[in-house]
């Protein structure tokens, strides 16, 4: 397999009133297609950073991210979202689904910003919704849900487009232990039947039990599992 994902030399600062905290200090990491890597690390070690980077939302303060044949790091910002749209699917510890529309309607929008045709967005959500066991709450509000059935929502949302990256910030992180393994469950099953590629953030080591490979990230580096940091 080839590198989907390369990251190489990433940096990122931030002020904290006059002082400069050092999150990440020239962080290299490659992703193979199709694989599944999940970076491990306490709240704070700038795990999410990592994610808002590579998928950009922010610029790093040095350093390359490559995906595929883009170099990330180098688009200005509305070309950064556009490749977001296009290329990148996100799931998030809190969901981040639209109140204000049904859960069918949330996973039609990222296809109507794609410009996908009406009746073949239809088709593909109602597929992906059947896929999560959701087919009977297409016409449901978020509000009406529970925090599994949201996930599940937030994870169809984050596929509907057929991305080429994945990225979980915490994903069952908001969830009890029993409705996490049953999401995490179906999150690896849709991935690996899709063939998708993804990068997951946690601070749980159940968590990181689906994924290919595991890196610690503490004090501004990546480590691999063998130096693995205990907390």
């Amino acid at each position: 397999m080839s590198a989907l994902l390369e990251v190489r030399g990433l940096t990122r600062a931030f002020l904290e009133g006059e002082r400069k905290r050092v999150v990440l200090q020239g962080v290299d990491l490659d992703v193979e297609a199709g694989s599944c890597v999940a970076l491990l690390g306490r709240s704070g070690s700038g795990k999410s950073t990592v994610l808002n980077l590579i998928g950009g939302i922010d610029r790093p303060d040095a350093g390359q991210v490559r995906i595929a044949d883009t170099d990330v790091t180098a688009l200005s910002e509305r070309e950064r979202t556009l490749f977001r749209r296009r290329h990148i699917g996100f799931v998030y510890q809190a969901y981040n689904l639209i109140p204000t529309l049904t859960v069918e309607e949330n996973l039609l929008l990222p296809l109507e910003l794609n410009a996908r045709p009406p009746d073949q967005a239809k088709d593909t959500v109602a597929d992906l919704l059947a896929a999560v066991g959701l087919a009977d709450r297409a016409a449901a509000f978020p509000d009406r849900l529970s925090g599994g059935e949201q996930q599940r929502v937030a994870i169809a949302r984050a596929l509907v487009h057929e991305p080429m990256l994945v990225l979980a910030d915490e994903p069952t992180g908001t969830l009890d232990a029993d409705t996490g393994r049953q999401v995490l469950a179906l999150f690896d099953r849709l991935l690996r039947a899709r063939g998708k590629t993804l990068l997951l953030v946690t601070h749980s080591r159940e968590v990181t039990r689906l994924a290919d490979r595991v890196l610690t990230l503490e004090d501004g580096h990546l480590h691999s599992r063998a130096k693995e940091v205990v907390w």
